[in-house]
């Protein structure tokens, strides 16, 4: 599944991530498990700008988990466009969860 989402520079954002088993029911991650967010200018590239970890303990009431992007994430990032993706680590497995996807960082008018 591919996403592409746009925010704004020093902002914070915040995102529910699904998961579904192959039946298509929510997943819940168990105590190994993470979930990996992370952005990067190029896919290619070998470093993250970015990344953030998941865990069961970010799970919702309704079964996602909650990713939040703070403004010190992009704060200091040039506007443009990153890539990112989303995947489930499990001991040596890695699954997609978000598949390549877009992120595109917009300029930011106002300051707090």
């Amino acid at each position: 599944m591919k996403s592409d989402i746009s925010i704004t520079r020093g902002r914070t954002y915040m995102f529910d991530i699904s998961v579904k088993d192959s039946e298509g029911e929510p997943y819940v991650l168990q105590n190994d498990e993470k979930l990996i967010f992370g952005i990067k200018k190029m896919y290619t590239d070998p470093i993250y700008i970015f990344k953030k970890v998941l865990t069961i303990d970010d799970a919702t009431d309704t079964g996602a988990y909650s990713l939040k992007i703070e403004p010190k994430d992009t704060l200091r990032l040039v506007c443009g466009t990153y890539c990112f993706d989303v995947g489930m680590k499990r001991e040596d497995d890695y699954f997609s969860v978000i598949d390549y996807s877009t992120l595109i960082l917009e300029k930011n008018v106002t300051k707090g």
